[in-house]
């Protein structure tokens, strides 16, 4: 019914189009930004949010000096581009794993671009066997995607491969799993092998066989265990190994010892009733022989047992006819029902049980055609399956394996036209667990779970030739949240790299290999990204920042995954030195139940980046482009509105929102800050009744675009933590950075295993010459690779220890811990460090006695903290141990850092003041300064008085006109969202080496990835009011 509701608005026209409100430039955000005009035109929306002619004019005249550094907001603005056909058609985007992405070029003007990408068209939305799949070209012209082509794959389950650039896509088999629609689609057939696979029976009376046709059509068995997960054993059809081939025999009168409520009624074997632990689905093998129940007469001995639905579960009838002998159990339904029908059948793992003998289901009308065979005197039936048993296809299925090649968009001349050819691959392999396509190189790269190894082939002619390369050992699978497994890039120096993204969904590993010779990769670098939770909720691994230099990490967790509410963060990996610690930009907006579900960053300003979180909404990331204001940090937020928020979803649910709102997002390749987002629509009625594919509808598309963001103007957002809940870039004012990190000497290592470089660049083995051997010459620069991070904690040889690990060692050692020494205080109580190196017991000498020394570098142990306040010991910062009453903690802000102050070195005590001990200046010639400064005060707070008033009367003025608008958008921000637009990130230099995606591959033609940087389209930016 929501998903009606939002197609019957959108078809009257009223398109969601969202612009965030202005926000104040100072200070955190407040509120959410709640959207202005749902349902007006884009001149209404302007018009709403501007000030009439003569108050602007007054304004600008009156605060222009007041109001100079303020700098319009970012804001976004959403619109619907596409909604898929519903009744009776109930199309929806598939667009898992690679299955969607846009190009440069489009079909009919190459000044537009294409929107590539994979629908699952349901037809009869009770029916498998109506399914059909279609890989759909929609072409954009920045404002509304119309289809141009369409080509229908061969079967309703398979893996579309959508590169980054065209015109070929790649159509996949996929391996079957247990939670496969359309498992038909993984068989592979050879000799003797057909496909699909069938049902048949056979009788003495008639020569013909005849096919259980509802066993593939429309009657499903599902295997689960006790935590209802589904299961793949092989008991079912299209998971047998070997043929299964035995006359039927009706599973006859009440059980022996069965359940005093059990039903009389023949053929339904039932050991109890559905309410009891013999007849539910905890009813165990072993439990059933304890209690003695059988069927009688071992009529099924070494046969199939033919029974009726109804009386207990299913589950209980399956095992009661394997504890009497049965090869396998054929359920009839109770009823012709319309569409499909589907019995899971419990598995209990803690007891050691496997389902080892084929279960089937079948229809009323075929079951009730086996019963009257086999109660026909001397007719014998047989009923075979297994994978040497053909069946009848769907109609829109056809055999294929491997690899099927398409051209999309362009014709084979690489002209605009839209011609369709393809070509098949059958012998490149089977199926597949997942297959992607590398982002800057002609690569394919197919992970093959039965063979333990990531295939890489050459797709540089698809067309002709798919070459095999090399392959990466490594076991892989489908599970897993993230959509993307592997990401190719050009490491920073000039080699090709390979990460892996936790292929098997093991432990959220991110593996590095360098392929520059994909024929012989080798693995460099391990990662644990144990940051939220050490075994799961890994979400995608994307690239962006400046020269793509960083690797954005997201969190599937939600309140199903990581033993927590969602995913908090989004992490950045710098790939220019990987043994850099994570750092992390916080998501406060993220309500229960949400989480970040994708990333995706401007092909044309890489240090822009949009980032999903389902029902929540948008965000858009600064990450990290050349001379930008913002490093590092939410610039721009469309959140707890329409069309992400709509869906009525109950808080103690609150884990379905990941399945509503925004999904996946793909930047455009034309037009700078805008993106594709798919919108999923969520039902709770539907999922209720249980049925999941009414519940969740992905069936629109919109388009948001970040407006008004200028990356050179501050807007003063927090910045980054690191993955250990402390600043990444510490310091007192809100832009504050400090060094890059990769500037300290002692990131990353050393290159060679146990050898360490010290301060002076001399390098030692510690092996040979023992771990203090760089004492002598200025300390440890750099750890061994066997060893590469170095830590803050200074116990080994009285050196920063190097560790795989620092997590017991005091964590990472920063820059700020040796740029800002006042961090960390001395080892010894009532002992000071001065700036000059010397140190002095303040006990004994006092606590000036760094003063003479150029004033205090550290604390000692027992006052360990360095307060903001100069008011200790004759002007000299304060040694506590709470610095609360003291102005705050000194914080860290190099020299040449971007904060809005100047940087917090420690300043030498003034030579021209008097002190004395206590700490108090001396009140003379305050008092002095004091009687020349008054009059001047009181004349500035005068002027200032009345510059104040006639500020505040135009703007009275000003706020007059808007406070309609403010109150009903006061009224619409959600309560606990205190920040709808935090920012992070550097932005993409225009000529600092462009996106190699940009560079478009003719067909049949290897693309110049060394070409120079594409141009850049600078959006406009406003100025101040």
């Amino acid at each position: 019914s929501a998903a009606r509701a939002l197609n019957a608005s959108v078809e009257a026209g009223a398109r969601y189009s969202i612009p965030q409100l202005p926000r104040a430039s100072s200070g955190m955000v407040g509120g959410t930004g709640r959207a202005l005009g749902h349902g007006r035109s884009a001149a209404h929306r302007h018009t709403a949010r501007r000030p009439p002619p003569l108050m602007t004019f007054m304004a600008v005249a009156a605060l222009s000096v007041a109001v100079a550094h303020s700098e319009q907001r970012p804001w976004v603005d959403t619109w619907s581009t596409l909604k898929l056909l519903g009744e009776p058609y109930h199309e929806n985007l598939a667009t898992a794993n690679q299955a969607m992405n846009v190009w440069k070029y489009g079909a009919s003007d190459p000044g537009r671009e294409l929107v590539v990408g994979l629908i699952h068209r349901y037809g009869d939305m009770d029916r498998r066997a109506d399914d059909v799949e279609y890989a759909i070209a929609w072409e954009s012209d920045g404002r509304t995607l119309l289809e141009v082509q369409r080509i229908q794959m061969s079967c309703p389950g398979v893996d579309l491969v959508v590169p980054n650039r065209g015109p070929y896509v790649y159509e996949v088999r996929l391996q079957a799993l247990p939670w496969s629609m359309h498992p038909e689609c993984s068989c592979i057939s050879s000799s003797g092998r057909p496909c699909p696979h069938g049902v048949q029976a056979t009788m003495t009376s008639s020569a013909a066989p005849w096919l259980l046709q509802s066993a593939t059509d429309s009657h499903f068995v599902d295997l689960e265990n006790e935590w209802q997960e589904l299961i793949a054993d092989g008991a079912v059809l299209n998971r047998l190994l070997v043929d299964t081939s035995a006359q039927v025999a009706a599973a006859g009168p009440r059980p022996i010892n069965a359940g005093s409520g059990v039903p009389a009624d023949a053929d339904l074997a039932c050991p109890g009733t559905r309410d009891d632990l013999l007849g539910g689905q905890e009813v165990t093998r072993q439990r059933l022989v304890d209690s003695g129940i059988r069927l009688q007469n071992n009529t099924v001995q070494g046969k199939w047992c033919l029974v009726r639905r109804g009386g207990c579960d299913e589950t209980a009838k399956v095992k009661l006819c394997e504890v009497s002998g049965a090869v396998g159990t054929i359920v009839v339904d109770h009823g012709n029902f319309e569409g499909d029908q589907t019995i899971r059948i419990r598995y209990n793992r803690a007891e050691g049980e496997r389902a080892q003998r084929p279960v089937l289901f079948v229809s009323q009308a075929d079951g009730e055609e086996l019963f009257r065979q086999v109660a026909s005197a001397g007719n014998n039936v047989t009923v075979s399956l297994g994978p040497t048993i053909g069946g009848l296809p769907p109609a829109s299925y056809s055999e294929g394996s491997g690899i099927i090649v398409h051209t999309m968009g362009l014709n084979t001349s690489g002209l605009p036209g839209g011609v369709h050819t393809n070509k098949s691959y059958p012998n490149v392999f089977g199926t597949a667990g997942w297959v992607e396509v590398s982002r800057v190189r002609d690569l394919l790269f197919a992970c093959l779970p039965s063979e333990g190894e990531i295939r890489i082939y050459d797709v540089s002619k698809p067309l002709v030739d798919i070459p095999y390369l090399g392959k990466i050992v490594a076991r892989c699978s489908r599970s897993g949240m993230h959509d993307y497994r592997v990401l190719d890039y050009l490491g920073p120096d000039g080699k090709y790299m390979t990460c892996l993204v936790d292929p098997d969904d093991t432990g959220n590993r991110l593996f590095y290999y360098d392929t520059q010779d994909p024929r012989n990769p080798k693995k460099m670098v391990e990662i644990h990204a144990n940051w939220e939770a050490a075994g799961d909720g890994l979400g995608q691994v994307r690239p962006g920042g400046q020269n793509w230099q960083y690797h954005l990490v997201t969190w599937h967790c939600a309140d199903l995954y990581c033993g927590k509410n969602h995913g908090d963060g989004l992490y950045f990996l710098n790939t220019s030195n990987l043994s850099l610690p994570a750092f992390k930009v916080p998501l406060p907006m993220l309500s229960k139940g949400g989480f970040a579900r994708d990333v995706a960053c401007d092909h044309l300003d890489a240090g822009v980046c949009a980032l999903s979180l389902t029902w929540d909404g948008l965000v858009f990331v600064d990450a990290g482009a050349k001379g930008s204001a913002n490093p590092f940090r939410i610039i721009a937020s469309n959140v707890g509105v329409a069309p992400w928020s709509d869906n009525y979803i109950p808080h103690w649910q609150a884990y379905l929102r990941m399945h509503s709102g925004a999904q996946k997002v793909y930047p455009s390749r034309l037009w700078p800050k805008k993106w594709y987002v798919e919108h999923s629509d969520f039902s709770i009625r539907p999922l209720r009744l249980g049925d999941a594919i009414r519940a969740l509808q992905l069936t629109e598309v919109f388009i948001a675009e970040v407006k008004d963001y200028n990356k050179s103007v501050d807007y003063g957002f927090p910045g980054p933590e690191f993955a250990d809940g402390t600043s990444a870039f510490a310091g007192t004012g809100g832009t504050a950075i400090t060094k890059d990190p990769a500037s300290c000497p002692w990131f990353g290592h050393s290159g060679t295993v146990d050898v360490l470089e010290c301060m002076d660049k001399s390098r030692c083995n510690v092996l040979v010459n023992g771990w203090d051997c760089c004492k002598p010459m200025g300390g440890r620069g750099k750890c061994p690779v066997n060893h590469p991070k170095m830590c803050a904690s200074e116990t080994c040889d009285g050196e920063h220890c190097c560790a795989q690990d620092c997590s017991d060692k005091g964590g990472y050692l920063r820059c700020e811990e040796m740029e800002c020494p006042w961090l960390k205080p001395t080892d010894q109580n009532y002992v000071m460090e001065c700036r000059d190196g010397t140190g002095c017991n303040t006990a004994s000498v006092g606590w000036d006695c760094c003063y003479a020394h150029g004033g205090r570098a550290r604390c000692p142990a027992n006052f360990p903290l360095m307060c903001m306040d100069t008011t200790c010991d004759g002007g000299d910062r304060c040694c506590e141990e709470d610095c609360s009453a003291k102005g705050g903690e000194l914080g860290c802000v190099l020299e040449g850092s971007s904060g809005a102050g100047t940087s917090v070195t420690q300043p030498p005590p003034e030579e021209g003041s008097r002190r004395r001990r206590g700490g108090r200046n001396d009140g003379e010639d305050g008092r002095d300064r004091m009687k020349v400064g008054m009059p001047i005060a009181i004349a500035l707070v005068g002027v200032a008085g009345v510059c104040c008033c006639l500020v505040s009367a135009l703007s009275f003025l000003l706020i007059r006109s808007r406070r309609k608008a403010a109150n009903a958008n006061a009224q619409a921000i959600r309560p606990g969202n205190a920040d709808a637009s935090v920012v992070v990130g550097r932005p993409v230099d225009a000529a600092g080496g462009g996106d190699p995606e940009a560079v478009e591959a003719a067909p049949g033609k290897v693309a110049p990835w060394s070409a120079g940087p594409p141009s850049v389209v600078k959006a406009p930016s406003k100025g101040p009011l």
